[in-house]
């Protein structure tokens, strides 16, 4: 399905730079993680000061992929995350997206396994390391 495509670059750093103004580096920023129950965003002052420059849902390629996090210093950059795990082969993708360009900047797509027992719930991923390749490919693509 994704072979060879486990992440699609959409913008270099050198190209995402050039677009958004932003000669810097993100390596001293923070991602802050988007609180997932309902209403608390709306009581932390981070996501209260900077409403309208992240969306907590995203349409990409006909899916719904939640906020996970946002950019401390450029609060418009966001990471979404999209689980599919309708099938036993099931799949994830996450995204790193600028708002203010309205374009993505990279994607890690994962495929893992969803098993359907009344013994076992949850994900065994295909490449074990997978989500730490994810997460630090968000985190750090932008240094």
């Amino acid at each position: 399905m994704w072979e060879g495509k486990e992440i699609e670059v959409f913008l270099t750093p050198e190209e995402w730079r050039k677009l958004s103004g932003v000669n810097e580096s993100l390596k001293d920023t923070e991602w802050i993680h988007y609180p997932i129950t309902e209403g608390k965003a709306e009581k932390e002052p981070f996501f209260i000061k900077n409403k309208g420059l992240y969306q907590p849902e995203m349409n990409f390629n006909g899916n719904k992929h939640f906020l996970i996090s946002v950019n401390s210093k450029y609060p418009y950059l966001n990471q979404y995350t999209y689980i599919n795990n309708t099938n036993m082969f099931g799949y994830n993708t996450f995204i790193l997206y600028d708002q203010k360009l309205q374009k993505i900047i990279v994607q890690y797509n994962e495929i893992g396994v969803y098993p359907k027992t009344p013994f076992f719930s949850g994900r065994i991923p295909c490449n074990e390391n997978s989500i730490t390749e994810a997460g630090e490919l968000r985190d750090t693509y932008l240094h």
